[in-house]
């Protein structure tokens, strides 16, 4: 692409919240359709969308109380700061694509699904790397869980994966609302690569093994008293459920069977 033709982040919000200019449709479609990682990003950006409209809409078009309609007596500091604090929540949920949305919505719905989408945004961006796939590389792996479970604020687990033909190649630090989270990746030796992605289980209230395909991506997800876990992988439900049900077992030993 050329330099007028490059594609930045606002574009891809842009894209998302359906707010492309006409000039610049065909050049971000183009993007897109070259970039597996930035049309993760858009769809991860319309499902916040979806999920904001699907939260607040309803309260949009509730009726405004008198009181509010009521013209007060004076503006004083803790009027205009009562009138500024409502403009900034309706900005939030009119522009669903902006990041003030997502933090909101993150902080306090935090659904299971959303980490879902997460991992599967994770591992589009870093299961594709060549060069920088993981931070910390496997020969490093007990330096990568002191460091990982002071961060995390919890004792950090590396599974094994070579029983169902999975070699750890190492892992990294990521960002995540207010919060850190990490992600494993492991590769088999046709080169295929699942990860695993895992943040503190704070905010997670759904205790339930499921699982759901994001763009392509099949995700396993669930939590435990410290984590809320989702492995990642371009693979169909039959052939990661095994990978799984191996991680599951070495994060809980004892524990019984899961039904995913």
């Amino acid at each position: 692409m050329t330099n007028e033709q490059h594609v930045t982040d606002d574009d891809l919000h842009a894209a998302a919240d359906g707010r492309l200019a006409t000039e610049r449709q065909a050049a971000v479609e183009a993007h897109l359709a070259e970039d597996p990682a930035a049309a993760a990003r858009v769809g991860f950006y319309r499902r916040l969308n979806a999920g904001l409209h699907e939260a607040y809409d309803g309260v949009l078009s509730e009726p405004v109380p008198d009181r509010l309609t009521r013209r007060p007596r004076s503006w004083n500091w803790q009027n205009f700061t009562r009138v500024a604090a409502a403009v900034v929540l309706l900005v939030g949920v009119g522009g669903a694509g902006g990041w003030f949305a997502h933090d909101h919505f993150e902080t306090y719905e935090q659904p299971a699904r959303e980490l879902a989408d997460l991992a599967a945004y994770a591992h589009a961006v870093y299961a594709a790397e060549v060069q920088h796939p993981f931070e910390v590389p496997s020969a490093e792996k007990d330096h990568l869980q002191t460091w990982l479970s002071k961060r995390l604020h919890h004792p950090v687990q590396v599974p094994e994966l070579t029983a169902v033909g999975y070699k750890f190649m190492g892992g990294r630090l990521l960002p995540s609302d207010h919060d850190v989270a990490a992600q494993l990746m492991y590769q088999n030796a046709t080169g295929t690569r699942v990860t695993l992605y895992f943040k503190p289980a704070d905010n997670q209230r759904d205790t339930a093994f499921s699982y759901a395909v994001d763009d392509g991506i099949s995700v396993f997800y669930w939590r435990d008293s410290n984590f809320a876990y989702g492995l990642a992988g371009e693979l169909p439900r039959e052939q990661l459920l095994p990978i799984c049900s191996e991680v599951y077992k070495q994060l809980n030993p004892g524990a019984g069977p899961v039904s995913w």
